[in-house]
């Protein structure tokens, strides 16, 4: 679990956000064991650990849009995990999850004109 905490962390890392690096470190820290009890009981434990190594290939190819997807994934069934300590398993339960980039803020200097 310790190698798990450092991966996610070091993946934060690269946010270059200190803040969010120690946030999500904290919070995994209080939802880790009861969504790794889930993981192991629906048999998902080897899928999730997979895309911390397909992730890790996209980003050693230098594919940001690849690495994008993963990451995308990973986010929406571990908030669902976080949240309730189990993913689901039906259509219905899944969680989209959208994030919000520097790019969809509005310009500062636009607002002001």
């Amino acid at each position: 679990m310790a190698e798990d905490q450092a991966f996610h962390a070091a993946i934060l890392q690269y946010t270059g956000n200190s803040r969010l690096v120690d946030l999500c470190t904290r919070l995994r820290g209080q939802t880790r064991l009861k969504a790794l009890r889930s993981l192991v009981d629906e048999g998902r434990l080897v899928e999730s650990a997979h895309e911390h190594i397909t992730l890790l290939d996209h980003m050693q190819a230098g594919d940001a849009e690849g690495a994008y997807e993963v990451i995308m994934h990973h986010l929406g069934h571990a908030s669902q995990l976080w949240a309730q300590g189990t993913e689901g398993t039906e259509a219905s339960d899944a969680v989209e999850v959208t994030p919000l980039l520097v790019r969809d803020l509005p310009n500062r200097a636009e607002d002001t004109e």
